[in-house]
């Protein structure tokens, strides 16, 4: 197991052995999955992420052996895997809560670096709560003088997804950003370009009229490089997280942004083409369907990602406690029955979307 994932994950970064080498990887790592450590489960996530063609049912077999046995996982195991979680598009909440539970409760023991990027990843997926984040700025705050640009700028992206505020830490985070170039072109220009985007969201998230000179000067460093690389596909989330500075600088800042109308135009058209995307795409379809059968008979009220007992499920009917969980397994698992009977203790009924 150890050299099997050792070997996917180097091929991997170095997007060599082609397909047919892949699938023998896979097999055999199939064959044996229950003999794989935390580690090799965490490179094996790695690999599958890197992997451009990779299997999705052989990624949900990899994630269920990660559920099933989480609390097998040490503190950094358990942020590593959040993270290639993360980056997978993975949002199992059986597993994520547990594996961030490991994290939380071993916060003082990880590094600076390491808990940021797993806050970055946990908070995307909209799993920590404002008191647990809390929790993990007493230990955060201490470190934010030593903070590089990309650092800080990932952590005030985090906070501002959840309407966090503390004027210390805000001060000290934008301080780092604009005081190690992060407005400055470095080695990598697509990543500075969308760090860059979401600091500007996270100014504009906060509505905060003492920010308004920081958000300016992040515009106008922006426009330039957004102008020169819009027409390239990896700047395009950059460009989708743009338009909503854009509205933002329109109904909150009272048009203080100066945006050319042509990168106004390419923003537009990358946010349709996001909002296309969404509509069209299978899950949304699944979802709106649960959403609608849930609702018959009924004013529904449906809030995103709630917190019942120690589990968020997707969507919960404020009306009749009724829960449609988006990541339910489709076949019969340990892993299916323990989530039922974890929710059934707690509500009312159970309605499962599956993916």
């Amino acid at each position: 197991p150890d050299a099997l994932s050792r070997v996917a994950l180097a091929l991997s970064l170095r997007n060599t052995g082609g397909a047919a080498l892949q699938n023998q990887l896979i097999d055999a790592a199939a064959s044996q999955l229950r003999t794989f450590s935390p580690w090799d489960l965490e490179r094996l996530l790695r690999a599958l992420y890197l992997w451009r063609n990779r299997d999705a049912n052989f990624v949900a077999l990899v994630v269920e052996e990660v559920t099933d046995r989480a609390e097998e996982f040490e503190p950094m195991e358990a942020a590593k895997t959040l993270q290639t979680m993360h980056r997978l598009g993975v949002v199992r909440g059986f597993a994520i809560r547990r594996l961030s539970n490991i994290v939380l409760s071993n916060r003082h023991h990880l590094g600076p670096t390491l808990m940021v990027k797993t806050l970055r990843a946990v908070v995307q997926m909209r799993f920590w709560s404002l008191e647990e984040v809390d929790e993990v700025m007493d230990v955060l705050q201490h470190h934010i003088q030593r903070f590089n640009a990309p650092m800080a700028a990932d952590l005030l992206f985090s906070l501002a997804s959840l309407d966090y505020e503390n004027d210390a830490v805000l001060a000290g985070l934008l301080t780092q950003f604009l005081g190690r170039g992060g407005l400055e072109p470095g080695h990598s220009f697509a990543s500075d370009t969308k760090r860059c985007v979401e600091v500007a969201w996270a100014l504009c998230a906060w509505r905060r009229k003492d920010l308004q000179p920081q958000l300016v000067e992040c515009v106008t460093a922006l426009t330039g490089r957004l102008k020169k690389e819009r027409e390239k596909q990896v700047v395009f989330p950059a460009l989708v997280l743009f338009k909503e500075v854009m509205v933002a600088g329109r109904t909150q800042w009272q048009n203080c942004l100066d945006i050319p109308d042509d990168l106004t135009a390419s923003a537009d058209q990358a946010a349709l083409l996001e909002q296309t995307r969404a509509l069209h795409s299978r899950l949304h379809a699944a979802v709106d369907q649960a959403l609608e059968r849930c609702s018959v008979g009924h004013n529904s009220r449906w809030e995103r990602n709630v917190l019942v007992g120690s589990y968020y499920v997707d969507f919960r009917d404020a009306e009749t406690g009724q829960v449609v969980i988006v990541d339910t397994p489709s076949r019969a698992s340990r892993l299916g029955i323990l989530r039922k009977r974890h929710l059934e203790s707690a509500l009312s009924g159970v309605v499962a979307a599956g993916r």
